[in-house]
């Protein structure tokens, strides 16, 4: 049986067991997408720990989530919210293979250069976007959401974040391209 998302009566408090084995291991997860919007781990591990402590008291309507990461990420970020760090947003790539999911988007062959140069020069002009692109780009092209997902994150509805995740993923083409000095409207 599907969820709908909606808080039914009839549902059973979340046992222990299912506790351990849908949110638990999520719990790195959500502190990495954290990490990534926030510059103070010990904030983020706070926020996580006190994310799980309140949906372990509010089990009673974890059944009727549909999808236990974009709840659980929705939580954290919640709490980081509360916490005030949030604005602190340092959204950071890394050498792997999450770079190989944002390159195709943004990357055109005139630009060449190595991975650790590439990633330096993403790392400084993704700083240069709004917070809210920064973490739709991460959630998308890092954690492979989906956008109703994203949107069940973040607040916003699905086409805000198709539209902000375009208009990310196009300045930060143009960013690369003006640091390269190409035209990008020639390409």
């Amino acid at each position: 049986m599907a969820f709908s998302g909606q808080l039914v009566e009839t549902h059973q408090a979340m046992t222990k067991p299912e506790f351990e084995k849908y949110l638990l291991p999520l719990a790195g997860d959500a502190l990495n997408y954290l990490v990534t919007i926030s510059n103070n781990r010990t904030v983020c591990e706070d926020a996580v720990q006190d994310s799980f402590m309140k949906l372990w008291k509010n089990r009673k309507r974890i059944p009727a989530i549909k999808n236990y990461k974009a709840y659980l990420f929705s939580a954290v970020r919640n709490a980081l919210i509360d916490s005030g760090h949030f604005n602190e947003q340092r959204i950071e790539y890394k050498e792997n293979e999450q770079l190989n999911n944002i390159k195709h988007e943004i990357i055109l062959p005139e630009i060449q250069m190595n991975e650790k140069e590439l990633v330096s020069l993403l790392n400084q002009q993704l700083k240069k976007l709004p917070n809210l692109q920064q973490e739709i780009i991460f959630l998308r092209d890092f954690e492979g959401m989906e956008f109703a997902e994203i949107a069940e994150i973040t607040g916003s509805n699905e086409i805000n974040i198709r539209v902000n995740l375009s208009r990310g993923r196009k300045q930060l083409r143009e960013l690369m391209y003006k640091h390269y000095k190409i035209n990008c409207y020639e390409a």
